[in-house]
């Protein structure tokens, strides 16, 4: 008799935990379908969760892009002007301050150029381009409104007197080829921040209405992301094509 009541008894426990998992797994599905996806036979997202619009990171017409998401645009006295992206802009969202390079300072392509800053975060930009800074914008030593509003413009970060500015020319995007190469930026981010939201499950706290990501995204997530997005977006200059 008292054997029979053990086995019922586990049996009983064995039933509970798995209604309870099976609602806390109810629970997960319910909380990723609010941003219109569902999970993915390999255990991740089976469709990409919307982050960015094309247009709304559309870049001017002359302008090229690096895939450490700095610009250069040219200049008539043979300067280059760099600045950091729409895209960079809008992933990182608020920007307390920028750290300019120094006049006179020699730079290589892929060696860091300038950071911004959010709280004690830092976003470091490599260089495009190989060169001696010329110049800076010194407005944004005061106030980054420029860079948050108009990065392609106002918000520039410094101009560099280029060395070797053919070949690295022919290693940066523009025109088509840059969008798209910022479409496939943007299924790549698409694809980075489903991985980090399926790992934590906390989707709630980054999401608007419909499950479209706000802008300033890197804003509500935790360091560790943060450093990964510096990781696989920021530090890889140098994968464009080659001569």
């Amino acid at each position: 008799m008292v054997p029979a009541l053990v086995l019922l008894t586990f049996v009983a426990f064995l039933v509970v935990d798995v209604l309870m998992q099976s609602a806390e797994a109810r629970r997960a599905r319910a909380r990723l379908r609010s941003l219109g996806e569902a999970p993915g036979s390999a255990g991740g997202l089976s469709a990409p969760i919307p982050v960015l619009d094309l247009g709304a990171i559309a870049v001017p017409q002359g302008i090229f892009l690096d895939s450490g998401h700095t610009w250069v645009g040219l200049e008539p006295a043979g300067l280059v002007k760099v600045g950091l992206d729409a895209f960079a802009r809008r992933v990182i969202g608020k920007i307390e301050r920028v750290n300019l390079p120094k006049v006179g300072q020699e730079v290589q392509r892929g060696q860091r150029l300038f950071s911004v800053l959010q709280g004690d975060r830092v976003a470091p930009f490599l260089a495009p381009m190989d060169g001696v800074v010329s110049s800076v914008n010194e407005g944004l030593a005061a106030t980054s409104d420029a860079l948050q509003s108009d990065p392609y413009g106002s918000g520039w970060i410094c101009t560099l007197s280029p060395r070797n500015l053919a070949r690295n020319l022919r290693r940066l995007l523009v025109a088509e080829e840059s969008r798209e190469w910022l479409g496939a930026e943007i299924q790549k981010l698409r694809s980075f921040l489903g991985a980090r939201l399926a790992s934590k499950l906390s989707l709630g706290a980054i999401s608007q209405d419909g499950g479209q990501m706000v802008e300033g995204v890197l804003e509500r997530m935790d360091p560790e992301t943060w450093d990964r997005f510096v990781s696989e977006f920021l530090e890889n200059t140098g994968r464009g094509p080659t001569e």
